[in-house]
């Protein structure tokens, strides 16, 4: 194995002969880096080519005899982040869309800052990243603020009666899932939302306004 400055796993074996059960080897680690894969030379490594894109899944098959050399291909923590953060929009613009990407990248912060890691970077890098969480976390909550609102209103539609036989006690919810999707509609907000999820909210505010006004009819008939 050729680690470039990592540390194998312990299952990663050093000899193997015909007769060994296939072997799958296992991620090294690296402080402050990303494993990206195994690489070889033509000759020796899987089958009898060589592999210049790092690849992660690797099995060393029953009957293989050949010597092999693996090479390990790493990416810093810090660039793979900076590069995730550049493809992220900005607070006003970032959308549900967005979410698991966000998640991704802040999963990565995470591991760059633990124990095992943290111990590659500078103070100031450790705040900088600390800070960068922080921007991330408030996407994050951005988003998973805009989902309840969208949740709320799709409960309210669905829970309620058809147009036809909603009543007086529906009224209150109807009232204010149709004040959810007005403060959604918002300039404000309309970079929040995708194309998908405004036609769909503009299909439940028609549908919202038809119960609430079904209801207001009624209520006048009664008085």
């Amino acid at each position: 194995y050729e680690l470039n400055g990592g540390t194998n796993a312990e299952g990663n074996p050093v000899v193997f002969d015909k007769d060994t059960s296939t072997i799958t080897l296992l991620e090294p680690i690296r402080e402050g880096y990303i494993f990206v894969g195994w690489t070889w030379e033509e000759g020796f490594g899987i089958g009898t080519e060589g592999q210049t894109t790092p690849v992660k899944d690797v099995a060393i098959e029953t009957g293989s005899i050949e010597n092999k050399r693996f090479i390990a291909n790493w990416e810093k923590m810090t660039d793979v982040i900076d590069q995730m953060i550049e493809d992220i929009p900005v607070l006003d613009e970032v959308t549900t869309e967005n979410k698991e990407f966000i998640s991704e990248t802040l999963d990565i912060i995470d591991e760059l800052l633990s124990e095992d890691n943290i111990g590659s970077l500078t103070d100031d890098e450790v705040i900088e990243f600390t800070e960068k969480k922080q921007q991330l976390d408030n996407l994050l909550d951005k988003i998973e603020k805009i989902e309840e609102k969208l949740d709320a209103v799709d409960s309210v539609v669905k829970e309620t009666p058809e147009a036809n036989k909603v009543t007086s006690e529906d009224k209150g919810a109807i009232e204010e899932a149709l004040d959810i999707i007005e403060e959604l509609l918002k300039e404000e907000n309309a970079g929040n939302i995708t194309e998908d999820e405004k036609k769909t909210i503009e299909e439940q505010k028609t549908n919202l306004t038809e119960k609430l006004e079904n209801i207001e009819k009624a209520e006048k008939k009664m008085d």
